[in-house]
């Protein structure tokens, strides 16, 4: 299904495959036009369960907080590759704070790998293992289905960040991988304060077609029409999907984090 903007917006005149990252482009707007979110903006975000608010200017700081904690915690510089890449992913409902897991991996040059809740745990293992992803971003929500991923994948350093925190011992976990001093895993607000913290990180050296080929989110098929399989969408859908019928699926076991995909 392709879906396209109400007649009354006017034309995007700029090529959108040197916007940078999603983030960046829904945040500031492009390039050309770049300018820090208003202090006085309206909400942009909201909570229906929790009436939990957001405008673009907080969810803008809580990206570059998280990144900062995040790269301080998993030692990732955004300019610099990470052993065994950098992906992501998250297993979480959908939230105000979504979009600033997303777009604190895009920060670190990473890659997202978005999990269904609905999908089973040895599924949601396989598209972990198969797309060379060891970090896992957890709903409290869906700890159960955590738990039963991490003993799926088998792998003792599985590093798990809880949205939220839950009483302790639920999930426990190694002190090595927590690093908070108690027997759960660390949650994203302890990595917020940490961000806030710590001193900017450096800019993105984004190049002028890093766009074209730089995979922003591993997105799974529903499963309904067969075998789940990944979907790779890159930051800039614009031009790398202008000249396509359908979108490209790919098995997720053909996916490398550290290979460009054009």
């Amino acid at each position: 299904m392709i879906f396209h903007p109400p007649s009354w917006l006017p034309a995007i005149t700029e090529d959108l495959s040197t916007a940078g990252t999603v983030g960046d482009f829904a945040l500031h707007g492009l390039p050309s036009t770049a300018s820090e979110p208003a202090v006085d903006e309206p909400i942009t975000l909201v909570s229906a369960v929790t009436q939990k608010t957001k405008t673009n200017r907080q969810l803008a700081e809580d990206v570059e907080a998280l990144a900062t904690g995040l790269a301080h915690d998993l030692q990732w510089s955004p300019n610099e590759p990470a052993r065994g890449g950098k992906v992501i992913a998250v297993l979480s409902e959908n939230t105000v704070d979504y979009l600033t897991y997303c777009w604190a991996t895009h920060r670190l040059r990473g890659t997202c790998l978005l999990l269904h809740a609905s999908t089973s745990p040895a599924e949601n293992a396989k598209h972990m293992k198969h797309s060379h992803c060891n970090i896992l971003i957890l709903s409290p929500a869906l700890v159960e289905s955590g738990r039963a991923v991490a003993a799926a994948l088998g792998e003792a350093d599985l590093r798990v960040y809880l949205t939220e925190p839950v009483p302790t011992g639920i999930y426990p976990t190694s002190t090595e991988n927590n690093g908070n001093g108690n027997d759960n895993p660390k949650t994203i607000d302890e990595l917020l304060d940490l961000g806030k913290a710590l001193g900017p990180l450096p800019a993105l050296n984004w190049s002028p077609t890093e766009a074209q080929y730089r995979v922003a989110y591993l997105c799974a098929t529903s499963g309904t029409s067969g075998a789940q399989v990944i979907r790779i969408k890159p930051p800039s859908l614009e031009d790398t999907l202008a000249d396509l019928k359908d979108l490209i699926s790919i098995e997720a076991s053909a996916f490398d984090p550290q290979r460009h995909y054009h």
